[in-house]
């Protein structure tokens, strides 16, 4: 698995590499992937929820990251 998400990371980089905002990009990106962690290792319903809300928060960052096309807006 890490070498998986290690994997996915660098290729998401690299295509984001010429884009504006990259740094944030990939903060929100590292936020999606430790909400996805934690919720699979929750151990109690709290946390679950908890990172079932962060899940869906940056994954809507992610989604209207380019908020200055129409189709992202949309998606969002």
């Amino acid at each position: 698995m890490p070498t998986y998400t290690k994997h996915k990371m660098v290729l998401f980089i690299e295509a984001i590499a010429g884009n504006r905002n990259t740094k944030m990009r990939r903060q929100h990106l590292c936020l999606f992937m430790s909400a996805m962690l934690g919720l699979v290792l929750s151990d109690n319903m709290l946390l679950l929820f908890i990172f079932w809300e962060l899940t869906s928060i940056s994954s809507f960052f992610l989604i209207g990251f380019n908020n200055d096309k129409n189709d992202s807006r949309k998606s969002a």
